[in-house]
């Protein structure tokens, strides 16, 4: 992984409050849909978005990150076993092969030299019939790309607000098709598409919930790479 102008302060930021999670949605329905008793959150920072799924059953949490910080934090927010993973694009994750009922890589991979390393090193270690739910930003959905033809920013989002345009860490970009069959490679097939949860369109939060709801399904599902701001799916290992 590269070294990225992400400092501890950031965590510090983020808020433990369930209200504050924004994958809370995904987490409903992904509970609603599967099971699973051993969870991996691979670039877990504080714990945030996964401490919230022991409150709904029991599961053992362990959480892989390059940050000492991040995995002090995630201790103290209730994860069982936490390891330190300094480059996620060559090291081996430590743990044996299909130990996992599922694994959670939310905003890794673009980060990543060779993100293939990884894809193969999730498949390893989730067992056969076990769940990956992974996530990456879209930065050229129309909307993204407007805001790169004004702004000379490859930081359509304003993640890096303290950095230099350019000195940006996200180093791998992904269409939805290519995300897919990164997967389809390693032999997992695709359960749930949870995309249209991250829509990109200025100004929606104006619209009334039934329709921004029917809104983000029909253009995510027809033109996901066109206008949903990230790409998350459920896929399982065959």
């Amino acid at each position: 992984m590269l070294d990225t102008p992400f400092p501890d302060k950031y965590l510090d930021d983020i808020s433990g409050d369930p209200s504050a999670n924004y994958f809370t949605p995904i987490w409903d329905e992904v509970c609603a849909e599967v099971s699973f008793s051993s969870i991996l959150d691979i670039g877990c920072g504080n714990g945030l978005f996964t401490t919230a799924l022991k409150k709904r059953f029991p599961c053992t949490l362990f959480g892989v990150d390059g940050s000492t910080y991040a995995l002090e934090g995630a201790k103290k927010s209730g994860f069982d076993d936490v390891r330190l993973v300094k480059d996620l694009s060559s090291q081996s994750l430590p743990f044996l092969d299909g130990k996992f009922d599922m694994i959670v890589c939310k905003d890794v991979l673009e980060h990543l030299l060779d993100p293939e390393y990884l894809v193969s090193e999730m498949v390893r270690v989730v067992k056969v019939g076990g769940y990956l739910l992974v996530q990456v930003p879209n930065h050229f959905s129309l909307y993204g790309r407007l805001r790169f033809l004004f702004t000379n920013n490859i930081d359509t989002w304003h993640y890096y607000v303290d950095s230099d345009r350019w000195n940006f860490p996200h180093v791998k970009f992904y269409t939805h098709k290519d995300f897919l069959e990164m997967f389809r490679k390693y032999n997992c097939v695709l359960l749930k598409d949870f995309s249209h949860y991250f829509l990109s369109i200025p100004k929606r939060r104006y619209l009334p919930k039934a329709l921004d709801k029917k809104i983000s399904l029909f253009l995510t599902r027809r033109w996901p790479s066109q206008f949903a701001q990230g790409f998350t799916i459920l896929v399982q290992k065959q």
